[in-house]
C-alpha cells in the first residue's frame, strides 16, 4: 500500500488532502470527528504518493462511505492552503476541494451512511447552513465555498 503524501520539512508537516462537498437543498454532508470532539470536516482524506487528487477522492469516498462517485458529477472548486497546529506539530496543508452534483437518489443513499465504514472514527450527517458553527466545520474557509455551491 502506498503512503500518504505527508512530509516533514524543516519541522513542519506538509499534508496534501482532498475533500468533496455533497450538497442537496441547502443541506451539506459533514464528517463529525469522534477523536477531536467538536470538530467536523467535509468528506475526503489524504492523497497517496503517485496518486492523482481525483483518484484519491474517489478512493477515500469508496473506503469511507462505500459510495461510488460518478466522474461526470465531480467538479473541482478550489485549492485551499492553511496552517495549523495539531498534537504540538506545525502543519502546512494543501486542500483540494471538489463538489458533487447531487440528485435526490444520491441524497437518499448518502443519508443512510451514518458512520465511517473504514475507520469508524467519524459519523456522517447532513446539516443546514445555520449549523456550521455548531459543528465547528474546518477549515473555516470551506463554509464560504459551501454557501456558494448550488
Amino acid at each position: 500500500m502506498k503512503s500518504d503524501l505527508s512530509l516533514i520539512i524543516d519541522d513542519i508537516r506538509l499534508n496534501i488532502r482532498v475533500g468533496i462537498i455533497f450538497r442537496y437543498h441547502n443541506k451539506t454532508l459533514i464528517e463529525v470527528l469522534k477523536t477531536r470532539e467538536g470538530n467536523s470536516v467535509i468528506p475526503g482524506g489524504r492523497v497517496k504518493i503517485d496518486e492523482l487528487c481525483i483518484d484519491s477522492l474517489k478512493r477515500e469516498i469508496k473506503e469511507e462511505l462505500h459510495y461510488e462517485l460518478i466522474d461526470e458529477k465531480i467538479f473541482f472548486i478550489k485549492n485551499l492552503e492553511y496552517f495549523y497546529e495539531f498534537n504540538n506539530e506545525k502543519v502546512h496543508e494543501l486542500f483540494f476541494v471538489y463538489q458533487y452534483s447531487m440528485d435526490e437518489e444520491d441524497y437518499l443513499n448518502l443519508q443512510k451512511v451514518k458512520e465511517n465504514q473504514d475507520t469508524h472514527l467519524t459519523d456522517y450527517l447532513f446539516i443546514s447552513d445555520d449549523e456550521f458553527t455548531k459543528y465547528n466545520l474546518l477549515p473555516l474557509e470551506v463554509i464560504n465555498i459551501i454557501k456558494k455551491c448550488y
